[in-house]
This record gives structure tokens, C-alpha cells and sequence, in this order.
């Protein structure tokens, strides 16, 4: 009897640690590369609420009814203006007028350290709104991201490259 109600407690609380604190992630694809690859195991932490720049998570944009989970990198935080230039990422923060170039180490030269915009995206210049990211792959030239709307901007407002907070179902944990 003890043994049956021992087994039973550790069975709820490893689902209710998966479920709620913790999950595995199976990373699918190359656009993380170089530094998360196809086929790799991840945890992700559930709990956070609050992210960072540069943090990896995953989203579940609304977009894409093939993947049903994306793994990316915040790289713009709700109220920053970013630019799009000639290749290169410029940020105005909140309290700023300029913008500077930001730099990304974690960018393969597979990439040349640039990153670009779909041709028919005319806009190039993004203010991100309240509770809102801007993510991105690391694999530029082979990520759906933030850029075209994880492939779905065509007759989309401005909106569509956001993604919102309660769109992030967890952060990687350093691996």
C-alpha cells in the first residue's frame, strides 16, 4: 500500500513538474545554427514571465499551422525601435533618439554577420509594442521569424511580426 501510494505521488509530481516548472524540447531544424542544432535536447523553464535580450524561448506564434513550436532569440524588447539597414540591425531604446548598431556575436560568418529583411517587406522601421518581442534565428538566411511574420506577412498588418508574451511557452536553460 505504501509503496503504491509513494509510486503514485512521484508519477504526479513529475507531470506536475513537466507540466508547470520544466519541459524537454527536441530542437527541429537549422535555424538556431551554429549554436542549437537539429535533432538536440533542450530544457526549457516554464516559469519566467519576464525575458530578456538575447534570451532563447519558445513561441508558439499564431501563424503556422504546420509547427506547432519555434525556437528563437529575443532580440528586440517591447517599446525599442529598431532599423533595418544595408545588412545591419539598429536600436533606438526607449529613452534614446539615436539608434546604434547592435552586435550579435552569436551570428555564424555562414551569415556575414548580416541580417536582412524579405524584399517585400517595405517597412523598415519597427516600434514594438507593449508585451511584445521581436524574435529571430540565429541562422538568418534560413529562419522563419519575427522578419516575415514566421512566413505568413503577405496582407498582414504591422502587427503580425510581434510576438506576443503569452505567446512564449518557455526560456531554454544555458545547455
Amino acid at each position: 500500500m505504501f509503496i503504491s501510494l509513494l509510486g503514485t505521488s512521484m508519477i504526479v509530481l513529475i507531470i506536475s513538474v513537466r507540466t508547470l516548472v520544466a519541459s524537454p524540447f527536441i530542437m527541429n531544424g537549422s535555424s538556431m545554427e551554429p549554436n542549437y542544432h537539429n535533432k538536440e535536447y533542450l530544457i526549457a523553464e516554464k516559469l519566467s514571465k519576464n525575458f530578456d535580450r538575447w534570451d532563447v524561448v519558445i513561441v508558439k506564434p499564431w501563424v503556422d499551422v504546420h509547427r506547432s513550436y519555434y525556437l528563437k532569440r529575443i532580440v528586440w524588447l517591447p517599446w525599442e525601435t529598431i532599423r533595418f539597414s544595408s545588412g545591419q540591425v539598429e536600436i533606438q531604446g526607449i529613452w534614446s533618439f539615436e539608434f546604434s548598431q547592435i552586435k550579435e556575436s552569436y551570428l555564424s560568418d555562414s551569415n556575414d554577420w548580416k541580417t536582412f529583411l524579405p524584399e517585400y517587406i517595405e517597412e523598415k522601421e519597427f516600434i514594438i509594442p507593449d508585451d511584445s518581442y521581436w524574435v529571430m534565428g540565429d541562422n538568418r538566411q534560413n529562419s522563419a521569424d519575427s522578419r516575415q511574420c514566421f512566413q505568413n506577412c503577405f496582407g498582414k498588418d504591422v502587427s503580425a511580426h510581434f510576438i506576443k508574451k503569452s505567446q512564449i511557452t518557455g526560456k531554454i536553460l544555458s545547455n
